[in-house]
């Protein structure tokens, strides 16, 4: 392969991963809350994975190493009640309220915290970087989690 062929596939292949990262990191909204909430007010943790229809592998490992923190890290506030994690597709009409709410309009990573009152919400940034490392990834998930819990 000629020098200039080689250098359009690595422009084109770095334009679509461009377009990739911006498409699951895009319109994700800073923190909202109603206030501040102590951790001995939470009553209630939801840990939200939003998603389009169409995902990557990025937005896949995401999910799956915050479905799993909740899981096993926090197996004993899931059967109480405390922590819920749903996933939730940005499309499907049912959850238009929530996605209108957080502003999402790509993969994001939410903690929802409600007690006395009070309901704090806030994207779960740093994930995004660590994708690929699960250990990194589910240790910022767990201390986020760790938080309110």
């Amino acid at each position: 392969m000629s020098m200039s062929k080689r250098i359009m596939v690595v422009a084109v292949s770095l334009l679509l991963l461009a377009v990739l990262v911006a498409g699951c990191r895009a319109k994700q909204k800073s923190d909202s809350s109603n206030g501040n909430i102590s951790k001995s007010e939470v009553e209630k943790v939801e840990l939200l994975y939003f998603h389009p229809r169409i995902r990557c592998l990025s937005c896949n490992n995401i999910e799956k190493y915050a479905q799993e923190v909740a899981v096993k890290d926090f197996s004993s506030k899931m059967k109480d009640g405390k922590l819920k994690f749903e996933s939730l597709r940005i499309e499907d009409p049912a959850n238009k309220a929530l996605v209108d709410e957080f502003d999402v309009g790509g993969s994001s990573l939410y903690i929802v915290a409600s007690g006395n009152g009070k309901k704090v919400h806030h994207p779960i940034k740093d994930v995004w970087l660590y994708w690929d490392k699960e250990g990194k990834c589910k240790e910022i998930v767990r201390n986020e989690l760790s938080e309110y819990l």
